[in-house]
């Protein structure tokens, strides 16, 4: 189902051929890398509404989407993944982010985490997993970044695994392990847990 023909020599190339990373937007960066990775773990981006995709700060006020890019599984109420995209230049940091408490620094990790516990989206505790990407770099969090308990507590050295289920660059070695292999499309899924209210 990558009906592009895309493979990630051919974006890892894309992507070293870009003279000004300042130049590419966050809508550029979606489109030129992070749609093509979606369609390399499977996603059939163009059948019955698996793909949200949001164009700019579109809807960004809407009660029901607050992300970039949301995938659902067919017939699911919630997305199975939900994305925030930032603009290829634009650094992502873990170690010290995230905390809701630190709303006077620009925190991409606090952002995501945000949108996931502020309730006014499609997202289902246990079942949908937020992204944070730039194109280049890609980080999934685990269902514990979520916890509305910890949500006062930034990424450490110490709490990293209870957060971070993988964190991976396009260009590295491993990044089809880490994040294609749980980006990959499974239509046989099924949600294990309620959407939250």
């Amino acid at each position: 189902m990558n009906p592009s023909n895309v493979d990630i020599p051919k974006i890892i190339e894309r992507l070293g051929n870009v003279p000004d990373k300042q130049q590419i937007h966050e809508y550029d960066s979606i489109e030129r890398f992070v749609v093509p990775i979606i369609e390399i773990a499977g996603w059939d981006i163009y059948s019955i509404q698996p793909l949200i995709l949001r164009r700019g700060n579109q809807d960004r006020t809407s009660k029901h989407r607050r992300f970039d890019i949301e995938l659902y599984h067919p017939l699911q109420g919630a997305p199975r993944f939900v994305f925030e995209c930032k603009r290829l230049c634009d650094g992502i940091n873990l170690i010290g982010k995230g905390d809701l408490r630190n709303l006077g620094q620009s925190d991409f990790v606090r952002q995501i985490r945000d949108d996931c516990l502020s309730g006014n989206y499609r997202f289902m505790e246990g079942w949908t997993s937020p992204i944070l990407t730039n194109g280049e770099k890609w980080v999934i969090f685990r269902g514990e970044f979520t916890n509305p308990a910890r949500a006062n507590e930034a990424i450490s050295n110490v709490n990293y695994n209870d957060f971070v289920e993988a964190e991976s660059s396009l260009p590295d070695a491993d990044f089809k392990d880490k994040i294609i292999s749980i980006l990959k499309y499974q239509g046989t899924e099924q949600p294990h847990a309620q959407p939250n209210s």
